[in-house]
């Protein structure tokens, strides 16, 4: 009598091995979307990070360099201004104080809701320059509601817009807040203030 060879799986064995693999890869393609999802959430935030530090450092500096004196345009707290105008104190020459040109930082719009930071030099003359420093900058600070004669966000300023200047003596409060649409079609605010000494 002969033996049978039953080499090989039966049909039970193999539809066993094709469930557990396709379960397999269906956790593998979950993980790799949730790392992909979390890649790109986090370049989106630190692009938006950039943004931000990058634009309040520059009002900043040029706040840094003016003559306290001339420096127009700033609101006293707790009401912010979206502009500011001032000039830099280049030094002196023969015991007189040399100013540079005029310099203006404003939030101009670009939409109903949204606007740009530019700094201009010799704004409104024929020899303006411009320069857009930001094109992420909401009407509206982060977490305020406008027009309504409050401080909606405890930062101490009432109806913050994205882009607001404070003065008190030699000091200039900027606030800034800037603006994105994240891959899901969210906006997504993030802000910040800096309080600059001007530079006399």
């Amino acid at each position: 009598m002969r033996r049978r060879n039953n080499a090989g799986y039966s049909l039970v064995e193999v539809l066993v091995a094709s469930a557990i693999l396709l379960l397999l890869m269906a956790n593998v393609a979950m993980v790799t979307r949730a790392g992909k999802s979390a890649a790109q959430s986090g370049v989106f935030n630190m692009s938006l990070d950039d943004e931000l530090n990058l634009t309040i450092e520059r009002i900043s500096f040029a706040v840094m360099a003016a003559d306290s004196d001339d420096v127009d345009g700033a609101g006293s707290a707790p009401f912010t201004t979206e502009t500011i105008e001032f000039s830099s104190t280049l030094g002196l020459s023969d015991g007189t104080v040399v100013r540079g040109p005029v310099e203006e930082i404003a939030w101009l719009p670009t939409t109903d809701e949204d606007g740009r930071i530019v700094w201009r030099e010799q704004p409104t003359t024929p020899e303006e320059r411009t320069v857009n420093w930001s094109n992420a900058v909401p009407h509206v600070g982060q977490n305020e509601i406008d027009g309504n004669g409050s401080d909606d966000n405890d930062n101490g300023v009432q109806d913050e817009k994205g882009l607001g200047f404070t003065k008190l003596g030699g000091f200039v409060s900027v606030y800034v807040t800037v603006e994105r649409l994240n891959g899901d079609g969210k906006r997504v605010p993030k802000s910040t203030v800096n309080h600059v000494t001007c530079r006399n």
